[in-house]
């Protein structure tokens, strides 16, 4: 797909980077093992509903990526999650080396993982061929958005009307209870995230193609009817506001306009909050089972620093020296290969 002159959306993309950050200090605030009043007000916005928001803001950014830049959009992508995940993979298994093989956390027995579990976590394979890391819970994520990037060029081809019926069907899955007397199959269907989720993303990717009211409204809705109906994500009424906040941040963040200071500020947030969704966990079972510490600002401030020095360290330094030549030079061999298949058949 070629880019276009004209873009299909005029993006906010400041605005979304804030979003990003209030969304990722909502799952961090949920995962605050110890007394606070600023977990308590954030935590109750829901994490289940964070990961809603970023699979909304995903999906959108990707579709307007994908639009800017098709060429080696994949190859992007890889490298812009990949390196700040190795890093946060290796924090949890050092944590995991010191304060496992198991430890107990809030009522929640938290057991180590073995290798086989570690290598799928490396290739970014969870929830699809393993189970996340344990001691690092929003691992669950990754896996899942990352197979969204490499299904969004095909979607591309598909007609919206399609995408929205796919959309409806995943959001049936995500409203179907648990049910131990159930058929394998169901129990399973209940538990594939990867279509579970699918749903969000997929509102995001189509809104940022269609500027149609009714469109608008008709995702709306579906966001707001379906995330209520699941029993095991839906904790209150906040968690719409999450949900709600998201959406409009998507629809109407273009109308609004911010001093460069703002601009600076908000861009360095949005940054900030991938790696501080990666490396919070295991650092708080680290400050928390292994040192004992109770101070909610310390967890706070250790886990904005730790985020920071992940950015400088590994989508900094070794990005350039380690990850980006391996990967661009394992992405273009992938490419002469697809390339040279058509001639060898």
């Amino acid at each position: 797909m070629a880019s276009t002159a004209t873009p299909s959306r005029e993006v906010n993309w400041e605005l979304l980077a804030l979003t990003r950050f209030v969304l990722a200090w909502i799952v961090v605030s949920v995962h605050t093992y110890m007394p606070s009043q600023i977990a308590g007000l954030f935590g109750a916005l829901g994490g289940k509903a964070a990961v809603v928001g970023f699979m909304l803001i995903s999906g959108f950014s990707i579709a307007a990526s994908i639009e800017a830049r098709p060429q080696e959009f994949i190859l992007r992508r890889i490298l812009r999650i990949y390196p700040m995940y190795f890093g946060a993979l290796l924090l949890t298994l050092l944590v995991q080396a010191l304060i496992g093989p198991h430890v107990e956390v809030a009522g929640t027995v938290i057991e180590a993982s073995g290798w086989g579990r570690i290598i799928g976590n490396l290739l970014l394979t969870q929830m699809y061929l393993c189970k996340a890391l344990e001691f690092n819970g929003p691992f669950w994520s990754l896996s899942i958005e990352f197979s969204y990037y490499l299904l969004a060029p095909l979607l591309l081809l598909l007609p919206r009307a399609l995408l929205f019926a796919l959309a409806i069907v995943s959001g049936v899955v995500f409203t179907l209870p648990p049910d131990p007397d159930a058929s394998r199959y169901y129990d399973l269907l209940t538990r594939f995230n990867g279509l579970r989720y699918l749903w969000s993303w997929l509102i995001g990717f189509c809104l940022f193609y269609n500027r149609s009211k009714a469109i608008a409204l008709a995702g709306l809705i579906l966001c707001l009817v379906v995330f209520p109906l699941s029993g095991r994500d839906y904790s209150g009424l906040p968690t719409l506001l999450t949900i709600l906040g998201t959406y409009a941040v998507l629809q109407f963040s273009n109308k609004i306009r911010l001093n460069e200071f703002c601009k600076r500020t908000f861009t360095f947030l949005g940054d900030l909050s991938y790696p501080l969704y990666l490396v919070h966990f295991p650092l708080g079972l680290l400050l928390v089972v292994g040192l004992g510490v109770r101070s909610d600002l310390m967890f706070f401030a250790l886990a904005m620093g730790l985020a920071y020095l992940n950015i400088l360290l590994f989508d900094g330094f070794l990005k350039r020296r380690l990850f980006k030549p391996i990967f661009t030079s394992l992405y273009r061999l992938g490419v002469r290969f697809c390339n040279r298949a058509p001639a060898m058949r």
